[in-house]
């Protein structure tokens, strides 16, 4: 089951059969199946090995593909703690781009009431969304 996860995330990295020219096909590359594919993970049992994996990983395109799959399972299954993880990254995040795609990701996410979003209160108070463009009030 690692191994699968493992596979599925290099192949969301993989960059090698992209080919700018006339009549190349985005629809055909390895990383766009791989994300469709993540996109339609339901299979609970990966939750704790993305979260693993984002526990550990220091390359932010590796974690941003993890993200992507993690949020989509999260979605798919409706797994709490998986939302919770995703919420909580939003703290230790540094990068601009993959809070922007945790973002995303959450803002997918059925929430619970009792979800704690202080995390993202927080996040949206500071520099690190800096980007976003919609005056926050609370």
């Amino acid at each position: 089951m690692e191994n699968y996860v493992t596979d599925l995330l290099d192949r969301m990295n993989y960059t090698d059969d992209r080919n700018m020219e006339a009549g190349y096909q985005s629809s055909d590359t390895i990383s766009w199946k791989a994300h469709r594919e993540a996109e339609s993970l339901k299979d609970a049992a990966f939750i704790p090995l993305l979260i693993s994996f984002l526990d550990k990983e220091k390359d932010k395109k590796k974690r941003d593909k993890a993200y992507f799959a993690l949020g989509h399972l999260a979605k798919n299954t409706n797994d709490v703690a998986a939302l919770n993880f995703l919420i909580k990254q939003v703290e230790k995040e540094k990068d601009k781009y993959i809070i922007s795609s945790l973002l995303d990701r959450i803002a997918a996410l059925n929430k619970p009431a009792g979800t704690d979003l202080h995390p993202l209160l927080q996040a949206l108070k500071s520099d690190k969304c800096s980007y976003v463009t919609v005056p926050f009030k609370p």
